[in-house]
């Protein structure tokens, strides 16, 4: 069995540490010092490259700059009790205004699976398309549990946060299968039709 890459290793621990310093400083009932530590080791482990930057890291980056923000000088103090819908709804206008411009924030992951002669290919885009949609129903569908549940009970608002990972798993799953999906369903039958001339799947399909 081969190691794992270490660009893998890279962004899964870029990925994680933050969060779990977050967690742990939340546990201990200190959030500035989660989010401001939180934030400096998602510049560090990300951000420094600019180039391998996905604007999901900056939409992370700008919840924990807000978290910091809301605990320093309470700018955001009638906001707190929504605390936990921020990033789901950061998200769900990221996915959102990528798509309206025609630049799905999954392009920027999915053309690292794939060669440059892909990245302008109508049905590689088609496909982000709908990726893209599915991510973001799920952080708005996620944002929304959280702001129902905000003021109710402790269950209640655990049950949130287990129904939104459920829906971030639901997606990644719809992910991993619908690009496939498309290219048994939607391509090849065109292939077949002789309305579009056959092309070698990449990885991603």
């Amino acid at each position: 069995m081969t190691a794992p890459p270490a660009e893998f290793i890279r962004d899964l621990r870029a990925a994680v540490l933050p969060w779990t310093l977050y967690g742990i400083a939340a546990v201990l009932e200190q959030p500035l010092a989660g989010a401001m530590a939180a934030a400096v080791a998602l510049v560090i482990l990300r951000l420094r490259r600019w180039r391998e930057v996905k604007l999901p890291d900056l939409a992370i980056l700008a919840f924990f700059v807000a978290v910091a923000v809301d605990e320093c000088c309470h700018a955001l103090a009638d906001w707190s009790a929504l605390r936990s819908a921020w990033l789901p709804s950061l998200l769900a206008v990221l996915a959102l205004g990528s798509s309206l411009v025609g630049q799905p924030f999954t392009l920027q992951y999915a053309r690292q699976a794939v060669g440059p002669e892909w990245w302008d290919d109508r049905h590689f885009l088609r496909v982000n398309q709908i990726i893209t949609a599915v991510w973001g129903a799920s952080f708005a569908a996620t944002a929304g549990l959280h702001v129902l549940t905000a003021a109710g009970s402790l269950s209640q608002r655990m049950a949130a946060s287990a129904a939104g990972v459920a829906l971030l798993v639901t997606a990644l799953c719809f992910t991993r299968a619908y690009p496939r999906w498309y290219r048994l369903h939607r391509y090849l039958p065109r292939v077949r039709a002789g309305i579009e001339r056959y092309r070698r799947a990449p990885r991603r399909f």
